[in-house]
């Protein structure tokens, strides 16, 4: 019916027949099988009007177009279609590709959300809950004894369940950014909560702002594990500056072993230090245990962004 429609009532030439299989061909090949197969196809079509048209002529051979006459416009449409089906099905291919890439992309970005959640998480509320634990424990043995010290303590302890729900509001809305400073100074209280004598000492000039933001992230993981595990009687922070180096030392005379070296807390801290082209060393011994941060110049007497024991 469509043949007899195109011939017969539209008075198309018969050539235009082969406009189906070049479309077929455009659309389903790959380019190298699809030009080759809509150059056959269009060959196919020329040669009745190439014999019509007498292109093969024995004494004075006429230009293809001369003996095609009309009929090459016909062949023309033939191949452009052909190949524009062609460039229609790749960039469908292309398009779902994009797609598919696209969703690859989101589900990446969710993940490395989740995963900097978490690890923030762990990061920001490790500590605080466990000088909760450590100050309520406190609180409880001076209240057994009618100790006024114990209201102290449990003040301090609703403080810090406050101080948790703002850490995890910012953890959530990603405004999370320490400052070293500050986490010194809770380093020493939360020492002193769990009775083990803080020692900070600090040599040099100023911190690059660069790293300061991953040194308080390192101050907090390292006393949180040194409060939590350690049973030491003394951790010595110690933080030296000099130009394009900056060496922070955090150590405990406690049990040592692998205290602290479990978890997400310390890979996070690696992953953080590994960032900006440091190192983190880390020394489980029998006489304590030493967290190391290397960053700048500092990193050429170790392996770079390595966690090392």
């Amino acid at each position: 019916m469509i043949n007899f429609a195109l011939l017969d009532l539209l008075g198309l030439a018969q050539p235009l027949l082969w406009l189906y299989p070049a479309l077929v061909a455009g659309a389903g090949l790959r380019t190298p099988p699809a030009v080759l197969g809509i150059s056959l196809i269009a060959l196919a079509a020329a040669a009745p009007l190439a014999f019509e048209g007498g292109l093969i002529h024995p004494i004075e051979p006429l230009h293809t177009t001369e003996a095609l006459g009309a009929g090459h416009l016909v062949l023309l449409s033939i191949v452009l279609a052909g190949l524009g089906m062609n460039a229609v099905r790749q960039l469908i291919a292309v398009n779902t590709d994009l797609h598919a890439a696209r969703a690859e992309l989101a589900d990446v970005a969710v993940a490395a959300d989740r995963e900097r959640l978490a690890g923030e998480l762990h990061d920001l509320l490790a500590r605080t809950l466990s000088l909760i634990a450590v100050k309520a424990e406190l609180a409880s043995r001076l209240s057994a004894r009618g100790d006024d010290g114990a209201s102290a303590e449990l003040a301090d302890v609703q403080r810090l369940a406050r101080q948790a729900v703002r850490d995890v509001r910012d953890a959530v809305s990603g405004s999370v950014s320490p400052s070293l400073e500050t986490e010194l100074a809770a380093a020493e209280i939360a020492l002193r909560a769990a009775g083990i004598e803080g020692i900070v000492e600090r040599c040099g000039g100023e911190i690059d702002p660069a790293y300061e933001s991953t040194l308080a992230w390192a101050v907090r993981e390292a006393v949180t594990n040194v409060v939590k595990h350690s049973g030491a009687r003394t951790c010595r922070i110690e933080l030296q500056v000099s130009e394009g180096s900056t060496t922070l030392h955090i150590r405990d005379d406690g049990r040592g072993g692998t205290h602290g070296s479990e978890g997400s807390g310390l890979p996070g801290l690696a992953d953080r230090v590994q960032a900006l082209g440091g190192t983190l060393k880390v020394h489980p011994g029998a006489g304590g245990f030493s967290v190391q941060v290397l960053l700048g110049a500092a990193t050429a007497r170790a392996t770079n962004g390595a966690l090392t024991t």
